[in-house]
Order: C-alpha cells, then sequence, then structure tokens
C-alpha cells in the first residue's frame, strides 16, 4: 500500500512499467464500462466491484481478481475517501508469457474445459502477495504467473492452458486493442477508474 501512495500522490492512473497500472481515487466512483485484457487486479486499500453479466465480482485487500481473456465490464469503486483513498494495481498477463510459465510449470495440458471461467476473485495468499509486492524487479511477472496456476485461481487459470498450444497475438496488436470498440471519452474514462 506504501509504494502505491508514494506513486500516486494524487487521484489517477500511471504505468510505472510495461504492463503494470497503478491506480488512486479519493472518492467512490459511478460505474464504468470498458473492455479490458487478462490481468491480474490487487486491492492495496478500498474495494471495488467487477460486474459481469448477472455476476458481481467485489475485490479488496484480502481478495484478488483474475480475468484470462478479454472481457467488456463495468467497474465501480466502491469504498474510497480522502483519508483512505482507493490504492490498486493491475498487471496484464500477455499469453505468450502465460504460456511459456505453463509449459515450464507443467501446466500445458488442458483440463475439463467444463470447468473453464475467464474471471474470478479468490484469497491473496502470502506467496502471491510477497510476488506482487516485488512486482518492480525483473521476472516477478513469470513468478506471479506461476502462483496463479497453482494456487486457488486453478478454475479461472484452466483458459490459459489453451494459451500453450495457440499462435502468439499478431504483433501489430496493440496493448490497447482490447479498448477500441469503446468512444474516444470512455476510453479516457476507463483507463483513470479501472483497477
Amino acid at each position: 500500500m506504501e509504494r502505491i501512495g508514494r506513486a500516486m500522490r494524487q487521484d489517477g492512473s500511471a504505468q510505472p512499467l510495461q504492463g503494470l497500472h497503478l491506480y488512486r481515487h479519493s472518492f467512490p466512483l459511478e460505474q464504468v464500462y470498458s473492455v479490458v485484457e487478462p490481468s491480474l487486479c490487487v486491492v492495496a486499500q478500498g474495494s471495488k466491484e467487477f460486474l459481469l453479466g448477472e455476476s458481481r465480482y467485489r475485490y479488496d485487500p484480502l481478495h484478488y481478481l483474475l480475468i484470462t481473456v478479454d472481457l467488456p465490464y463495468v467497474g465501480q469503486v466502491l469504498s474510497a475517501s480522502k483519508e483512505r483513498p482507493f490504492l490498486s494495481l493491475r498487471l496484464q498477463l500477455a499469453p505468450t508469457l502465460v504460456g511459456e510459465v505453463m509449459i515450464e510449470a507443467g501446466h500445458a495440458s488442458p483440463r475439463d474445459h467444463a470447468e473453464v471461467r475467464a474471471i474470478a476473485v479468490s484469497p491473496l495468499d502470502v506467496h502471491l502477495l510477497d510476488a506482487v509486492v516485488r512486482v518492480v524487479r525483473p521476472l516477478i511477472t513469470r513468478e506471479i504467473i506461476y502462483r496463479l496456476l497453482v494456487g486457488e485461481q486453478e478454475p479461472a487459470s484452466v483458459t490459459w492452458r489453451s494459451w500453450a498450444a495457440t499462435p502468439p497475438p499478431s504483433p501489430e496488436r496493440s496493448n490497447d486493442s482490447a479498448e477500441t470498440s469503446i468512444s474516444p471519452c470512455a476510453l479516457s474514462s476507463s483507463r483513470a477508474n479501472w483497477a
């Protein structure tokens, strides 16, 4: 929490490293509509809710949100104040990197696809938390993916297993391509308010 607080002195978002997004909000936000790519979302302070169809996924400092495919979503910061601002990070999970880690960890074989979930909330265990805290160091993203593969989020991680046998995405696709269907105003708002 202290690291995000030091990096984010004012409300808004920042990307200190490729694929790592930090967020700060001093008040609850209205619902934001957007599309998000595969990501790990961790809250240091406050809480947020992710709506997908009729399902609601609330995450906070004790729970993380994992998204394994591009998804349209409705998100809303629920708990935030000037005294205790909402602080969070979102780590993009590149399919090619996930595939490499799955192979190295021996998790490349698909399981029962009936178990597949593209999104889930799970308790944030001490090993994953430690890796997230060290995310600014080299190779930590690989460790985080490994922790997700072997941790409580196993049902959602089944979706990733198909990536090991799937060709990597086209190089022409940019990091923001999943959001191209959003209007400029909505896109600007969604990037400022996502995680």
